[in-house]
């Protein structure tokens, strides 16, 4: 289990989810940890967060960035 960002559980209301992505290298679908109600993307200046990964395939660490989604 994935430990939530305020450090134990139930002292934060974000939610750590898993979201498959593609592997830059190989291609096959990994699994990285982003808040919940969160939507990954491309660009670097549109993301608010970013979570690194590693693939369990070809082992290469990548970054994948992340926007929270607001309610507005």
């Amino acid at each position: 289990m994935i430990r939530p960002p305020g450090g134990r559980f139930g002292e934060s209301d974000t939610t750590i989810t898993g979201q498959m992505v593609p592997c830059p290298d190989c291609g096959r679908a990994t699994g990285v940890p982003v808040p919940n109600e969160s939507t990954i993307v491309d660009a670097a200046e549109e993301a608010e967060g970013s979570s690194t990964t590693k693939c369990p395939h070809c082992d290469r660490r990548f970054e994948v960035g992340y926007r929270l989604e607001s309610d507005d």
